[in-house]
């Protein structure tokens, strides 16, 4: 009777319990990163560099199923804009899904001759807008 009382308070302590919690990696695919310097935490918290030209990652800290993921770019490479797609979701399994694209950076400019007055205001694209000063040689966006 002793042991049919044990036996029955190990079951009820593994039913208070519940199963063991499984942990998953969050990871995914990087494309066109060139230069160093990227950056990229998970949930804010785990951070994770990527060497220049990685074409993966993975975080070394694992979530829960359940737990929500959200990765993002912290840090932006020398020269080069990275944006995360399929960033955030609710953990299931191993997550590989994330996407981080790079693309290099242009700069825009030229030269500037005979310009004697203050005034000239060069737009990029309707977007951005450049005083050029007097007596300037050249310029840049």
């Amino acid at each position: 009777m002793l042991s049919q009382s044990f036996h029955s308070l190990l079951v009820a302590a593994e039913e208070v319990r519940g199963p063991a919690a499984t942990s998953y990696t969050i990871g995914g695919s990087v494309s066109g990163l060139t230069a160093s310097g990227l950056t990229l935490t998970d949930n804010g918290g785990d951070t994770l560099t990527v060497p220049a030209g990685a074409t993966s990652f993975t975080f070394s800290q694992v979530l829960q199923s359940g737990a929500t993921y959200d990765v993002a770019v912290s840090a932006q490479p020398s020269n080069e804009q990275c944006a995360v797609s399929s960033a955030s979701g609710t953990v299931a399994g191993n997550v590989s899904t994330v996407a981080v694209a790079c693309t290099p950076l242009y700069t825009i400019g030229g030269a500037v001759s005979g310009l004697s007055a203050a005034g000239l205001v060069l737009e990029l694209n309707g977007q951005y807008s450049l005083s050029v000063p007097a007596n300037a040689s050249s310029y840049i966006f």
